[in-house]
Order: structure tokens, then C-alpha cells, then sequence
């Protein structure tokens, strides 16, 4: 299963634009449970970032995950992922999405951590 997801992630970037961005992204997500700390996530991913005609923009990334569980002695590793879009409806207005997904023990569709984000912005 893992190969069949390489294989997809590699098809898709390939048929990224020539003129896309690439760039590096480091970011770190500390999640708490009823005001305790529980765990943090640290991404270190690579990425792609272009235009999809004049009012949309998208980017793709991806790369290694590390997660620090709060009383355990060894950090986890996934393999994560990112894909999301941006559109201008209106010179103010904006919509965006994003697809998530982070590996568990497993390359399997139970076993994979997905989430979708999707959201409007308005700017004053």
C-alpha cells in the first residue's frame, strides 16, 4: 500500500506546473485535552505551491512527522501530507480547502489519519 501512495504523490507532483514554488515547511501542532497537555506533532515537509489560472492558487506537500506522545519515552514516525486550494470569489471574498492526511502502523484507509479543512475569508 505504501507504493501505491508513493506512486500517487509522485504522479501529482509530476504533473505540477514547471513555474511552481517550491519551499519548506516546519510547523509544530500541540494538542490538549481538558487544559492538559497530551501530544505534539512536528511536520517537517516539502513542498509545491503554483497558480491555477488568475483567481486560484494551490500547493501540495509533504515528508516526515514526528509525534511526541506526553508519558512516552519514544517519539513516533509518520509519513504526512497536504493538499489544498485557494480561490478569489470576490476582490474581498476568498474560499479555501485543504486535505490532510498522516500515516499510522499501517498504509491502509482504517489505519490513516485523514481531515479536511475548508473555510471563507473576508478581508477588510
Amino acid at each position: 500500500m505504501k507504493k501505491i501512495f508513493a506512486l500517487s504523490a509522485a504522479s501529482v507532483l509530476m504533473a505540477a506546473p514547471a513555474v511552481a514554488g517550491q519551499y519548506a515547511n516546519v510547523e509544530a501542532n500541540s494538542s490538549f485535552q481538558d487544559g492538559d497537555y497530551s501530544s505534539t506533532r512536528l511536520d517537517t515537509h516539502y513542498g509545491w505551491e503554483g497558480k491555477l489560472g488568475e483567481a486560484s492558487k494551490y500547493y501540495i506537500q509533504g515528508g516526515p512527522s514526528f509525534v511526541s506522545v506526553d508519558g512516552a519515552d519514544d517519539m513516533e514516525y509518520q509519513v504526512g501530507g497536504k493538499v489544498g486550494i485557494k480561490t478569489a470569489l470576490t476582490e474581498d471574498v476568498s474560499a479555501y480547502g485543504e486535505l490532510k492526511a498522516y500515516s499510522a502502523d499501517e498504509w491502509s484507509l482504517s489505519d490513516t489519519k485523514l481531515s479536511v479543512k475548508a473555510g471563507v475569508k473576508y478581508t477588510f
